[in-house]
C-alpha cells in the first residue's frame, strides 16, 4: 500500500510531456525557462570576461605583495560605480575594459611618442646651433620701440595683415599654397608693335604683317560661310501654292488609268515569270563551265593576295618612315602643349587677340606730318588687362529680344476725359 502511495506522488511531481511537433504546444504547454536560464548564464559569463572553465589559474587568482609598510593614514574614499559594487564579491572575474578606456590609453601612448620625437628634434637642433659659430638671432631693442611695430617685425606681418588687424581686429587668414602659384605667367604690360606697323616699315616686315592679317580674315570668312551653309535652305524644296494644290488633288481622277495600268502590269509579270523559268533550266555542261570559271577567279584572287603580301617586304622602308614621321609629329605636339600658355577661365567668354593696327601699302606716307594714327589707346590698354588676366574677358551687353510685341492701351479714366 505504501509503495503505491510513493508511485502516485512521483507521478504527480513528474512534469507532463507534450508533443513538440505541433506549433500550438510550443508557446503554451512546453516551458523553455531552463534553456533561457542557461543562455542568460552564458551571456553573463561572456560579459564578465568569459567562462570560468576555460580560464587559467593565473587569470583567476593573484597574489598581493606589499612592498611598503602599511601606514595608519586613512586613504581617500574611492568612488565606485554600481556595476563594480555588484561584481566586487566575484574576485575571480576581472573588470571589463570599455572601448573608451582603450581609446584613451592609445591616445596617451601616441602623445608620449610625439613628445619623445619633439624632444629628440630639439636636442638635434641645439647640438647643431652649438657647433655652428654663425649667430642667427638678431638683436632687437624692445624698450625704445612701439609694441605693435615690434610684433609685426618679429612675426613678419604684411601690410594686409596689419590693415585687417586694425580694422577688423582679427589676424589675417593664411593663404593656401595653391594661391602662391601663378596660373598664368607675367606678361609685359606694353607689347612692342610689329615692325611692319611702323610709319615707314621695310617691305618684308610690312608684307609679313599683311600676310598674318590676311590669314586671320580668311579664317573669319570661312567661319561665316560655314554658318551660312548650315542655315541656308534650298528654294526648290520650299512648298508653294501650286505644290500644295497638287498634293490635295492627288488620287481623285486616277480610276480609269489605274485599270489599264493594272492590266499592263499583269502581262509584264507573266512575261517575267516565263523568262525566269527559262533561265532556271541549266544543263550539266553550263553548270560545269560556271564551276570552272569560279575556280579560276578564286585562284587569281589568291595569287594576287600572295603577290601583295610578298611585295610588302620591299615597302618596309616606307612603312618605317611613316612610323617615324608619326612619332615625330606626336613629339612635336607634346612639346607644343608643354610650352603652350594656359589661361585661367575667368569668365564664360574666351580671350581673343585683337586685330593689328596696320595700313595698306597705298595708305603709307613717307613723312610724319602726313601720318594718321591707327587704333585706340583705351582699347589697347583694356585688351592688355584681359591678356594679363587682370580683368575677365567680356562681351558687349545685348538687350533681350521681346517674344511678343508691346501692346499700348488707353486707360478708361484717361479715355473719359474730354477736351
Amino acid at each position: 500500500m505504501a509503495l503505491k502511495m510513493v508511485i502516485a506522488d512521483v507521478k504527480k511531481n513528474k512534469p507532463v510531456r507534450w508533443n513538440k511537433n505541433k506549433k500550438k504546444n510550443w508557446r503554451k504547454k512546453i516551458s523553455v525557462s531552463a534553456i533561457e536560464d542557461a543562455l542568460d548564464k552564458k551571456r553573463l559569463a561572456e560579459r564578465t570576461g568569459g567562462p570560468l572553465d576555460e580560464k587559467l589559474d593565473k587569470e583567476l587568482f593573484s597574489i598581493e605583495k606589499h612592498t611598503s609598510p602599511v601606514s595608519n593614514v586613512k586613504r581617500k574614499r574611492e568612488r565606485c560605480l554600481m556595476v563594480d559594487k555588484i561584481i566586487s564579491p566575484n574576485i575571480c572575474i576581472p573588470k571589463s575594459i570599455s572601448k573608451s578606456n582603450v581609446a584613451k590609453i592609445r591616445r596617451q601612448k601616441q602623445r608620449r611618442e610625439k613628445i619623445i620625437e619633439l624632444k629628440a628634434c630639439s636636442k638635434q637642433k641645439s647640438n647643431k646651433a652649438a657647433t655652428s659659430n654663425v649667430v642667427t638671432d638678431i638683436p632687437l631693442d624692445i624698450w625704445s620701440r612701439d609694441p605693435v611695430n615690434l610684433r609685426n617685425d618679429v612675426f613678419h606681418q604684411t601690410e594686409i595683415a596689419k590693415h585687417t588687424n586694425n580694422v577688423i581686429g582679427k589676424a589675417q587668414v593664411k593663404r593656401p599654397d595653391h594661391l602662391l602659384k601663378r596660373p598664368y605667367p607675367d606678361n609685359v604690360a606694353v607689347n612692342v608693335a610689329h615692325p611692319g606697323a611702323s610709319y615707314n616699315p621695310s617691305l618684308d616686315a610690312h608684307q609679313e604683317l599683311l600676310r598674318k592679317e590676311n590669314k586671320r580674315e580668311i579664317l573669319k570668312i570661312r567661319a561665316e560661310e560655314k554658318i551660312e551653309r548650315a542655315v541656308s535652305v534650298d528654294p526648290t524644296k520650299i512648298a508653294t501654292v501650286e505644290t500644295a494644290s497638287a498634293e490635295l488633288l492627288e488620287g481623285l481622277f486616277d480610276g480609269v488609268e489605274n485599270k489599264e495600268e493594272n492590266e499592263n502590269s499583269d502581262q509584264d509579270e507573266a512575261m517575267e515569270l516565263i523568262v525566269c523559268n527559262a533561265k532556271r533550266q541549266k544543263t550539266l555542261k553550263t553548270r560545269k563551265k560556271e564551276a570552272i570559271r569560279k575556280q579560276e577567279l578564286r585562284e587569281k584572287e589568291t595569287e594576287w593576295a600572295d603577290k601583295l603580301r610578298e611585295n610588302q617586304v620591299f615597302s618596309a622602308k616606307g612603312i618605317l618612315k611613316e612610323i617615324r614621321d608619326k612619332d615625330e609629329k606626336i613629339k612635336h605636339k607634346m612639346a607644343m602643349k608643354s610650352t603652350r600658355i594656359i589661361r585661367p577661365t575667368l569668365s564664360a567668354t574666351k580671350y581673343k587677340e585683337p586685330d593689328h593696327d596696320l595700313q595698306l601699302s597705298t595708305e603709307i606716307k613717307g613723312s610724319l606730318r602726313k601720318l594718321k594714327p591707327e587704333g585706340d589707346i583705351l582699347f589697347d590698354r583694356y585688351k592688355s588687362l584681359q591678356r594679363r588676366c587682370i580683368i575677365e574677358p567680356r562681351q558687349k551687353f545685348k538687350a533681350p529680344r521681346r517674344k511678343y510685341r508691346v501692346k499700348y492701351q488707353e486707360k478708361r479714366s484717361f479715355r473719359e476725359i474730354e477736351l
